[in-house]
């Protein structure tokens, strides 16, 4: 499969990731205003798809770095990183959480019967900031860049510190960077000149 395909594909699995997430957030926000029980009904199903949407942005970060990794320079490298290992550990927390609810929902009455580790909730918060500060330094390597939508990049930047009270900004970034990384222009910027 050729780079240029493998890029469209990277740009679409952002599009498609962010539009999961936005759909997914605006949908389990109007759950817990408006139903008694959200996770018998919104959560046991809301859960699987917003961990879709959340491995389609990790390709498209993928296929971000690796289009322009020499003009997103060091920085661009170490938000990469830390970004990408911070998205891995959240969809293991996705993950996770989802058999929390399903076990919760299966057994309405009984307290949960998967037991947290002692060091659970400080592990989400370095987990949480790891991502944060891995998505900002990304975000401000790809502003400096100039190859992609600079609304991409602020929104991006925005989004990475609401990633967890309100991922619509963070998803809006990504339909806006993975359908820069589909645009001809962007195939035009990136050719080396003959």
């Amino acid at each position: 499969m050729s780079s240029s395909k493998l890029m469209n594909l990277s740009g679409l699995a952002g599009v498609v990731g962010g539009a999961i997430i936005i759909g997914i957030s605006l949908i389990t926000l109007i759950g817990h205003l408006t139903l008694s029980d959200p996770s018998r009904y919104i959560d046991v199903w809301g859960l699987p798809i917003y961990l879709l949407g959340f491995l389609l942005v990790l390709l498209t970060l993928i296929g971000i770095y690796s289009s322009q990794s020499s003009k997103l320079g060091n920085l661009g490298f170490y938000g990469f990183l830390i970004a990408f290992i911070g998205q891995i550990l959240i969809t293991g927390l996705i993950h996770y959480g989802y058999f929390a609810i399903i076990d919760k929902v299966s057994r309405p009455f009984a307290v949960m019967s998967l037991d947290h580790p002692s060091l659970y909730k400080e592990s989400v918060i370095v987990i949480a900031l790891l991502t944060i500060v891995g998505y900002i330094l990304f975000g401000v390597a790809i502003l400096r860049s100039r190859m992609f939508p600079r609304a991409g990049a602020v929104l991006l930047i925005i989004g990475a510190v609401l990633l967890f009270s309100f991922p619509f900004v963070f998803g809006i970034a990504f339909i806006i960077l993975g359908n820069s990384i589909q645009s001809p222009l962007f195939e035009a910027k990136t050719k080396p000149a003959v």
